[in-house]
């Protein structure tokens, strides 16, 4: 494990990235609406989404024009639910607001770290 410390943040996002398991809500996020409403519903070209109820996204699906072709989300079952759950994300902002959020690179950082303290037992074990 120590040749990892040799890695750089930026290979140890990458790293993140690799093994972060996305939820169907996120997934759907990605696919339907990250395109307008930017990356995790904070912005892009139309209003910030983060937060939005199940309710709200079913009404503006429903009356807004530019967001017609997205109804059949309404016929998936539990896509809606699921994209909502992936925005309400207030208690990620309260982490972040008080310093406990971690970024990708710092979770890849620890799951490697957990990694190698598993190792290293491992090893230990099998010199007694």
């Amino acid at each position: 494990m120590q040749s990892l410390s040799t890695l750089t943040s930026g290979e140890i996002s990458a790293i993140a990235t690799y093994l972060r398991k996305v939820s169907k809500g996120e997934q759907l996020y990605i696919d339907n609406c990250e395109s307008c409403h930017g990356p995790g519903g904070t912005g892009g070209d139309e209003v910030a989404v983060l937060g939005a109820s199940k309710k709200l996204i079913k009404e503006e699906i429903l009356t807004e024009p530019e967001m017609a072709s997205l109804k059949f989300l309404l016929t998936q079952e539990g896509a809606i639910s699921a994209i909502a759950e992936f925005l309400d994300r207030e208690h990620d902002d309260l982490a972040a607001k008080d310093g406990s959020a971690t970024t990708a690179a710092a979770g890849a950082l620890d799951w490697l770290t957990l990694i190698g303290v598993g190792a290293w037992g491992l090893g230990r074990r099998r010199k007694k």
